[in-house]
């Protein structure tokens, strides 16, 4: 339908729920010029030469009550529930009226019969869409008058109470409301005079003050500043610091940084710390200062952090005024280093690479602590993988190291190879239905060969440090199968085949004047060769108890005896040279003092150690128990029984070696593992016997326990272990509850028997024991009462020396924009307490209000 066709004088009354496509054309030059009583058009019109044109494009619009138009006019009236769509322009309103002479197009809400306005415009331009009680817009310019306004950008909404929007969509708006998150009603929010949106750039305003439900408050800025950019994009920008006053440190600004978006693959997270007393530090050891990621190919980040820690007194100078006295400061410097990488398997499904590395100075914990898990690590780990996996094989290079911060000692592997060849199968019949011990014969081959530092921390990186590096290399061939005996048995026996190259080996002299032994390390490739023949028959019995209880069906044990053999030729056999007879001390009680010898091996510092040693032929045996219950259940329909873990493992374990002159029955090994309560809670408990007894000087003896006192074996340790976790949707009825909760338990017991032996005093027997213990509780505790508050307590006890382990309270509120948190490590050295305010806003989570009392305050 064309407006311009129709006569002059005269409009049109389309029924409701019609939707009408009109074009709007150059207007008649013909009329008659406007009358000069007329007041003024609207800046926002278009004039001149703009109105000549009108609007070019195709108007769509729709009403559900009526749509009036006036032809003289050329204005259409859209009633109920209006929409106009124009280029990628779309308005929604319960009333919106268009005029084709100044290109405008007015939307506004309407009352109901209450009074009550419903149907305000909703605008959306692009991806941009606000709310708001009125809206002038021109099509031709794309300029507009907004009144009442509701936007939201981003992760922000804005209020605005008159808004001007330019051809660029850039927003002036005049006593703007700005709530920092995605809540509408949210109580909490800044107020500012006026304000500038910059799509996908800055939201820039003038005054900014903090109002809490309408009620302002005296924190404010002179300016506010927020990022405004999509969350698949990043901007350059400040990142906001703590700050605050240490009763050690004197004033602070902690972790002031600032944002660099390298690309959409690299960001730069560069931070900083200074404290009022000299300390200061650069980076941030809770957050990365590179992070990168490519799709479907690899991600990682990595984080160097250096701090120097400063402590002292000042002193007074009468002529200089208050200076350091450099006796009395101490500055402790520190460094830590990580990375984390890993590769999407997406990527190359052959080639795997990762890595995780976690390595500095050993005080690093101690000056920089920014978690309880930083502080109660004492180990570091650290380990970079390459995996190339090939038809039949598969190469893997490692480095690796581990640090001990409270040893100090260093322990770096670099580079550990791999290659492993796949189990093969020469004499596999693909057309046996039944595979017999032919098919089943098998042949590994695995090569290792690594380099090793194992040095103190301090020395790392000193010349000395270089003498310190071992090499090795080993290579292992199993050869076996699997054979099935009378049906119920399985016996498999295996073959390996061993051979060690070391570049150090140890030689070891007698001194007979100084009665001690000289070791000489040698620095020379020297070649060992071991081999092992073992044989184990293992079988499976069941044994069924069934009852008349209503409760309780059966209880079924299963019996898993394995008894072995391995044979292991002598390797002390002097021809070999892998062994030294060496003489270690005279016997002064034989007439005579005869020497005292033994064999030691010359390769027993070596990476990969050594072949065995003497002949052995032992007999393994271990019998694994398993105890599972059929337990009655009722349902609706049925009567249904449930299979119960009673006894996960029991097991018993030791040898006997044949070929051994004396000893030849080994220690006793005895272990169990269960769980309670639908593997809520887990019990753990292992023990060592021994069938010998102990000699006066505390030592193992020859003779049996049982020849002294009738025992069969004299305890030596055991160690029980209980963990568990309970939380809410363990239990039935509480899966969906409202108040989630978790309850986590560690309890940890351990016995050993130790022998008292006073130095010359060997005339008893059996020298005094005592049975020491060490245990210790750690326990974890959350609940979440309300969705808005969260409390987790984290504590334990230790029995031994009577005091609390670490202990720290958090206490989590949710502010909907905001979140607050309260930490508190109430004693100990890491003693400390911080309250957090901050908004949750991704783009604004560094704006925070912290108040905190410094754990380095107690140092």
């Amino acid at each position: 339908m064309l407006i311009n066709s129709l006569k002059a004088h005269a409009f049109v009354c389309l029924p409701a729920n019609v939707k009408t496509t009109i074009t709007l054309q150059k207007p008649d030059t013909t009329k008659p010029a406007t009358d000069t009583l007329r007041k003024n058009v609207d800046t926002l019109a278009t004039s001149g030469d703009d109105d000549e044109k009108g609007i070019e494009s195709k108007v769509d619009y729709t009403a559900d009550d009526s749509i009036r138009v006036e032809t003289e006019n050329k204005k259409a009236y859209l009633y109920g529930n209006a929409t106009v769509h124009y280029d990628d322009f779309d308005l929604k309103a319960a009333y919106i009226e268009i005029d084709n002479k100044t290109n405008l197009i007015t939307a506004v809400g309407m009352p109901d019969s209450s009074g009550k306005i419903q149907g305000n415009p909703v605008f959306k331009q692009g991806k941009d869409e606000m709310k708001c009680e009125k809206i002038v817009y021109n099509v031709k310019t794309k300029k507009g008058k907004i009144f009442g306004i509701l936007t939201k950008q981003n992760d922000m909404f804005i209020f605005g109470e008159a808004v001007k929007k330019d051809t660029n969509n850039v927003m002036y708006i005049k006593h703007m409301k700005c709530i920092p998150c995605e809540f509408e009603d949210a109580m909490i929010y800044f107020r500012a005079s006026k304000a500038k949106i910059i799509p996908n750039d800055k939201i820039v305003t003038g005054s900014l003050f903090l109002e809490v439900s309408n009620i302002p408050t005296p924190l404010g800025l002179p300016f506010g500043f927020f990022p405004n950019v999509k969350k698949e994009k990043s901007k350059m920008g400040i990142l906001m610091p703590s700050y605050g006053y240490s009763a050690t440190q004197g004033f602070y600004l902690s972790n002031m940084g600032y944002f660099i978006p390298v690309s959409d693959k690299l960001h730069v997270s560069l931070y900083g710390s200074i404290y009022g007393n000299g300390s200061w530090a650069i980076g941030n050891a809770g957050v990365p200062m590179f992070t990168y990621k490519t799709n479907y190919k690899y991600s990682g980040s990595f984080n160097v952090v250096v701090s120097q820690n400063t402590s002292g007194i000042l002193e007074d100078n009468p002529r200089f005024g208050a200076i350091r006295d450099g006796d009395a400061l101490t500055k402790v410097y520190n460094a830590r280093v990580t990375w984390t990488h890993t590769q999407d398997n997406k990527y190359d499904p052959t080639i795997r690479f990762s890595a995780s590395v976690n390595a500095g100075s050993s005080g690093f914990g101690r000056y920089n602590n920014q978690s309880a898990s930083t502080y109660l690590n004492s180990t570091l780990q650290s380990n970079i993988a390459f995996t190339k996996m090939f038809r039949t094989s598969t190469l893997t290079i490692n480095l690796s190291g581990n640090q001990n911060t409270i040893s100090h000692n260093v322990e770096i592997d670099a580079p550990q190879l791999t290659y492993a060849v796949n189990r093969m199968y020469p004499f596999k019949n693909q057309a046996h239905t039944n595979q017999n011990w032919l098919d089943k014969f098998y042949i590994d081959y695995t090569l290792q060969s690594k380099a090793t530092i194992n040095t103190a921390d301090s020395l790392l990186f000193k010349p000395s440090a270089l003498s310190a590096i071992q090499y090795g290399l080993h290579q292992s061939i199993p050869i076996g199968t699997n054979i099935s005996l009378l049906k119920y048995f399985t016996l498999s026996p295996v073959a390996t085949f061993q051979q060690y190259t070391n570049f150090q080996t140890t030689d070891e002299v007698y001194n007979a004047k100084k009665d001690s032994i000289n070791t000489f390390i040698r620095r020379s490739p020297s070649v060992a060769f071991d081999q092992s023949y073992q044989v184990n028959l293992t079988t499976k019995v069941y044994g069924d108890y069934v009852f008349k209880s209503k409760l309780l069906k059966q209880i079924r044990h299963q019996i898993i005896p394995t008894i072995g053999f391995v044979y292991h030729p002598d390797m002390q056999n002097g021809n070999l040279n892998f062994y030294q007879h060496v003489q270690t001390g005279i016997d002064t009680t034989t007439k005579g003092h005869p020497g005292i010898y033994t064999y030691t091996s010359r390769y027993a510092n070596g990476l990969f150690g050594g072949p065995a040693g003497p002949e052995s032929g032992a007999v393994t045996f271990n019998i694994n128990n398993t105890l599972d219950a059929k337990v009655r259940q009722k349902t609706d329909t049925s009567i249904t029984y449930k299979k119960v873990a009673i006894l996960q493992m029991l097991s018993l374990g030791g040898s006997y070696d044949v070929a051994a002159k004396q000893n030849k029955l080994s220690v006793i090994n005895l272990s169990a593992r269960t769980s309670f309560f639908k593997n809520v809670m887990g019990v753990n408990f292992t023990s060592v016997f021994d069938p010998y007894k102990v000699n006066s000087d505390g030592t193992r003896g020859t003779t049996f326990q049982y020849d002294q006192d009738g025992k069969l074996a004299r305890f030596t340790n055991c160690n029980l272990s209980v963990n568990g976790t309970l939380t809410n949707a363990k239990i039935k009825g509480l899966e969906n509850s409202k108040q989630p909760f978790s309850i986590g338990l560690a309890y940890n017991l351990q016995f050993a028997k130790t022998y008292s032996v006073q130095p010359g005093d060997l005339s008893a027997a059996t020298p005094a024991s005592q049975l020491t213990a060490s245990q210790n509780l750690g326990a974890t505790f959350s609940i979440k009462p309300t969705p808005m508050w969260k409390f987790d307590i984290r504590s334990g006890y230790d029995f031994k020396l009577n005091s609390i382990s670490y202990t720290q309270f958090t206490i989590y509120r949710d502010l909907r924009c905001w979140e607050a948190r309260i930490t508190w490590v109430p004693f100990g050295p890491t003693k400390q307490y911080m309250l957090t305010l901050n908004l949750k806003a991704p783009s604004l989570n560094t704006l925070k209000i912290p108040k905190q009392k410094l754990w380095q305050d107690n140092l």
